[in-house]
């Protein structure tokens, strides 16, 4: 029995087309034939084992096979029509997993010169561009340029490395690897160095390689793939950070990785050796590094962090706020006398944190993180429901099991797999997050802004001619700044490196991907820049200052009924400041001189503003419910936002069309109860 009529009687021909003509190219040995593969893992799984074994025999019977991988496809979703799509995947994680593939087939396959081939889509699909396409529909076109731009840019740079890379090690840039370009990237950002060498050759380590590494020098060929002698090691150790960003990688030789260990760069040797660390530091901020991230985790003191010794600007992060909100949990259930001891006494934790990379990383894993966007845009504030839903099925086992992996990896690379709590996990979350409901706090102050209404500060300031003005300041994003503005900015004199950061951001066209930075190394986001003397406009009190606002500022709106019907009265900022509130109603379509002033008949309800919840039922029987979102005056209409989802807002729903109309308050877990009514801001009873 020849191999077709073998793989006939087995079953495996579905179909086929001139089978006399292909069974005889089969037979021969004539035949190339290719089967797909998605690289959406790092590991090829039991499902591909059958066609491996076609593939194989095929090639042993003189036929040549070609290996498609789908690492263009991959990126958009799985079209086999299920309703959760297939998570998307950058690039680089994409030619990871086609390196593994390939390593994998390879003891299978033989890959030789003219035995098979291995192709990836990629390589004729993302020069089409629709991936990102499809990716961007959606957004603003300054954003999709930005991004854009981002994407040429990193396919250039990396493209750039590929071919460093070729030239270095004297092969075709076709045949360098994802590894092999990360590895020169970091060799490149390190100056062409080992990243611990100043911290090794204080401890005696500099004799481990003799000549071979002058200087803490790495030779270029030892980033070729198969050299050990210099190793990917994580800065601050993944076992405990769960970081894996390229800002957590360095490039290391391979005695100073192994001495290092589990440790960061300052437990290791910062205390120990202080001359050590000095030259250490010295270095570090020498090396051609963009932005400050990587130096932070090069000198990151972890110890520190974890007994809690932050700096101020610091007490925002997530992390510490989850750890002080755990021991607030602790505290209050001992406060209360809440047993923590099971039956047979022995103490159980009842609250647990988990590292924000944990969820990343399970999101990933488990599949769910497509989850987090709707139509591919983040869906609101439910994506914090879906870390929650992650932090609870993940158990203490799975915890540990993550981290004994992570903590081998640190010598070498592990594969982890952590299989989902459920066998349909995924449609599951999918299912708890559609009903999920967000709480959000009423904005019901008066003094501030609405519909983006500009405040800007009065300061008293002297001028040169000796005269004291009122001087108006507005705080401007630094997306916003002009050149001109530089000289505007309050207290120029005083903060000299604030201006000389933000004159080269401008001179440098203004870098998404790296935003000015002061001094002390924070993040230059809003400026307070002059907006000349103050002349006019309504004057609010804020905090201890003064503010003024424009006359058209809309603060809230208060709504009346009578007979059934509804109606609404704008109340602007100039109204606030001159204590003497409207009594007239918007009328679609006219002038404010011919509204309808609420007399004594009509009945005040509530007043709207930001964020308050908003039920309302048209004579047509439809209802939206939502948080307010803001008024229309000409259309006498309101806009409300969804519940999950602020982005996402119903518009035009017109006050004289409803039938009910009806305000909630919500409280911190999402409970709903109604405002039968509020006091008259008039003083009317």
């Amino acid at each position: 029995m020849k191999i077709y009529e073998e793989l006939v009687a087995r079953g495996l021909i579905a179909q086929v087309t001139n089978e006399e003509e292909i069974g005889n190219m089969i037979n021969e040995g004539k035949a190339t034939f290719y089967i797909g593969f998605d690289p959406t893992a790092d590991s090829l799984h039991v499902g591909h084992f059958m066609a491996l074994c076609l593939m194989k025999r095929l090639q042993m019977a003189g036929n040549k096979p070609i290996a498609l991988l789908g690492g263009g496809t991959g990126m958009i979703g799985d079209p086999s029509g299920r309703n959760d799509l297939r998570q998307m995947m950058t690039v680089e994680t994409i030619q990871h997993n086609c390196d593994c593939f390939k390593q994998q087939m390879s003891r299978f396959i033989d890959f030789s010169e003219g035995k098979a081939m291995m192709v990836n889509n990629a390589e004729w699909l993302m020069g089409l561009n629709y991936v990102e396409l499809l990716r961007e529909v959606g957004k603003s076109g300054e954003e999709r340029n930005r991004i854009s731009r981002g994407l040429e840019r990193r396919t250039k740079e990396k493209e750039a490395a590929r071919k460093a890379v070729a030239q270095l090690l004297g092969k075709s840039p076709e045949t360098v690897s994802a590894g092999e370009v990360q590895r020169y990237e970091l060799w490149r950002q390190q100056d062409g160095k080992c990243a611990y060498y100043m911290l090794w050759r204080h401890a005696g380590g500099e004799r481990a390689y003799g000549d071979a590494m002058p200087q803490g020098s790495i030779p270029p060929a030892w980033l070729a793939d198969g050299v050990n002698a210099v190793q990917v090691d994580h800065i601050l150790p993944r076992s405990r950070t769960f970081d894996n960003s390229f800002h957590n990688l360095c490039l290391c030789c391979h005695a100073a990785n192994q001495a290092k260990g589990g440790r960061t760069p300052w437990e290791w040797l910062g205390a120990a050796q202080p001359q050590a660390w000095h030259d250490f530091e010295q270095w570090v901020q020498s090396l051609p590094l963009k932005g400050l991230k990587k130096r932070n985790y090069l000198l990151r003191d972890l110890n520190a962090e974890v007994q809690g010794r932050f700096h101020a600007r610091n007490l925002t992060d997530s992390g510490y706020v989850a750890r002080l909100t755990l021991r607030w949990l602790e505290e209050e259930y001992a406060r209360h006398d809440v047993p923590m001891q099971d039956a047979d006494g022995r103490t159980r934790r009842r609250f647990f944190a988990r590292p924000g990379q944990v969820t990343d990383f399970l999101r990933r894993h488990w599949g769910v993180q497509a989850l987090k966007k709707i139509d591919g845009q983040r869906s609101g504030d439910r994506h914090h429901a879906l870390d929650a839903l992650l932090v609870a099925a993940c158990s203490e086992g799975m915890l540990q099991r993550m981290v004994r992996a992570f903590q081998r990896e640190e010598n070498g690379p592990e594969r982890l797999h952590i299989p989902c709590p459920w066998q349909d996990f995924s449609a599951t979350v999918g299912r708890a997050l559609g009903s999920v409901f967000v709480s959000r706090v009423e904005r019901g102050r008066t003094k501030g802004p609405l519909h983006e209404e500009t405040l800007r500060a009065i300061r008293e300031e002297r001028q040169p001619d000796g005269e004291t003005r009122r001087v108006l300041y507005e705080r401007k994003a630094v997306a916003r700044l002009t050149a001109a503005d530089l000289d505007k900015i309050k207290d120029a004199a005083r903060c000299p490196d604030v201006v000389a950061a933000l004159r080269r951001w401008l001179d440098a066209g203004k870098p998404g991907d790296a935003l000015p930075r002061s001094a002390h190394g924070d993040i230059i986001r809003h400026v307070r820049v002059c907006a000349g003397e103050f002349s006019s406009g309504v004057v609010l009190q804020r905090g201890s200052g003064q503010a003024q606002a424009s006359n058209g500022g809309m603060v809230r709106t208060d709504i009346y009924s009578r007979d059934g019907k509804f109606y609404m009265v704008p109340v602007y900022a100039k109204d606030v400041a001159d204590k003497r509130l409207p009594l007239r109603a918007c009328v679609a379509a006219k002038a404010e001189k011919d509204w309808r002033e609420m007399t004594a008949d009509y009945r005040f309800l509530f007043s709207l503003t930001p964020d308050c919840y908003v039920l309302t039922e048209n004579r047509k029987g439809e209802v939206k419910e939502g948080y307010f979102a803001g008024a229309n005056r000409n259309t006498s209409a309101i806009s409300l936002s969804l519940a999950h989802d602020k982005q996402n807002v119903i518009q035009g729903i017109g006050i004289t069309t409803l039938k009910r109309f009806e305000k909630y308050r919500v409280d911190r877990f999402g409970r709903l109860s109604l405002v039968r009514r509020e006091a008259d801001p008039r003083g009317r009873s």
